[in-house]
């Protein structure tokens, strides 16, 4: 609402947009380049591009936190090194951005399902952003509200990365949502692709292990780089269950401090995740699980995102948020499970969590990095560590059993009987 644009025959003439910018920063017109504006009324992290055949010039529109190069801009962090930009070589990246390769330019989804890009095509331009919202403002291309199918399009995306439904109808084109993958732009065409499955072979827990503790700790580097425009902390999510426990376990062998944790799970009975936090040293802080009731609409956010709110309990942390990386384990209960029966690398979930918080966190500030996907394509391998001889002593009586996540946590001081007993829900 913040952008007031000309239409000619519903395409938006970027060149002749009429917006205040506070900051406008490009480099020489004679090659493949960015053009920078910082929208400050817009979410600190998001972020709009144009792409057009006509000239050499991208149009980026972005809030104030997307951090912005000659080269590439983002709002992501992975565990290299930040000045060098390399995000769209690895599958590790958290967040989103774009790369200039040569002569084309490489747009990047996270290396997960809960996180997106979107784009759209309108006669000889391409339009792209990590937000469905932003995207359908700027370019003018609306949808059907009454339309009653957007929650289960977009949580096929538990099908896997190959199986999902990748469009969405609009007044104008079809919006492409890219997930694990990139959208490749020259002059000359648009490539759609998905990641292509990094060689990693796990042979044993601790090889499992140091994968996760090493790229940890280079997150860690990366997010708090002297070099960006803010600088993250990191901040876990704990519970009783197995996946959040083992990556704040992780976290904290890397420096986390702090962690979030909720008081009750949706039956009414206590999370105690603030009790697992005391073993680990960590300091927690507990949110109620119903507070976004008392916020007069936050839910908007979540609801924008995948046509449900299942994490509309995540706005009780309100500004704890804000400048954080926020390390959660969605997705562990097919990685860390012993039964998983696809072990294929399309990456099939038992869920969407995880995929209602993409645009409440461009507002909040807050990159969503699920470690437990780290890897994710190498789940066979994962799975026989899960259930190899060496696991066994982790490997508790019942159909509750994830001897990967339970290792990990009682290896740093943690009780047996204080987490992974039984199985609890927060999605509301």
């Amino acid at each position: 609402n913040n952008v007031n644009s000309k239409r000619d025959t519903n395409l938006i003439i970027m060149d002749s947009l009429e917006i205040k910018v506070n900051d406008t920063k490009s480099c020489s017109d004679s090659k493949l380049h960015f053009e920078y504006h910082c929208i400050d009324q817009w979410p600190p992290l998001a972020w709009f591009a144009q792409c057009s055949k006509e000239n050499k010039k991208i149009i980026v529109l972005h809030g104030s936190h997307v951090e912005i190069n000659h080269e590439w801009f983002c709002e992501a962090a992975w565990p290299d090194n930040f000045l060098e930009g390399n995000f769209d070589k690895t599958d590790l990246v958290a967040g989103t951005g774009a790369r200039l390769r040569e002569n084309t330019i490489v747009f990047v989804s996270p290396g997960n399902t809960v996180d997106r890009i979107l784009s759209i095509e309108v006669e000889d331009r391409l339009l792209v952003s990590n937000s469905l919202p932003c995207l359908l403002a700027v370019s003018g291309a609306e949808i059907d509200p009454t339309y009653p199918d957007y929650y289960r399009d977009f949580t096929t995306i538990l099908k896997g990365i190959s199986e999902y439904k990748k469009t969405i109808k609009t007044s104008m084109s079809d919006i492409q949502i890219t997930m694990f993958g990139y959208i490749v732009w020259s002059r000359s065409e648009i490539l759609y692709l998905t990641r292509k499955v990094t060689n990693r072979n796990f042979q044993s827990f601790s090889q499992y292990e140091q994968f996760l503790q090493l790229n940890i700790k280079k997150l860690f580097e990366n997010m708090s780089d002297g070099g960006r425009i803010k600088k993250y902390q990191p901040l876990s999510t704990i519970s009783s269950g197995y996946d959040s426990t083992a990556i704040s376990a992780l976290a904290r062998q890397a420096g986390c401090k702090d962690v979030l944790c909720i008081d009750t799970d949706r039956y009414g009975n206590l999370e105690n995740g603030d009790q697992v936090a005391s073993y680990l040293n960590l300091n927690p802080y507990q949110i109620k699980r119903d507070a976004w009731l008392q916020l007069k609409g936050e839910e908007i956010y979540f609801l924008a995102a995948d046509a449900t709110a299942e994490a509309v309990f995540m706005a009780g942390a309100g500004e704890l948020l804000t400048n954080r990386v926020l390390l959660t384990g969605y997705h562990g209960d097919k990685l860390w499970s012993k039964d998983t029966k696809d072990l294929s690398e399309n990456i099939v979930r038992g869920d969407s969590s995880g995929l209602s918080l993409t645009e409440y966190r461009l507002w909040k500030s807050f990159i969503h990095c699920p470690i437990t996907f780290w890897g994710v394509q190498q789940i066979r391998s994962i799975n026989q560590i899960s259930n190899s001889e060496e696991m066994k002593p982790w490997d508790i009586p019942g159909d509750y059993s994830r001897p990967i996540p339970r290792r990990i946590a009682e290896s740093m001081g943690v009780p047996r009987d204080v987490f992974g007993i039984t199985k609890k829900a927060s999605a509301v």
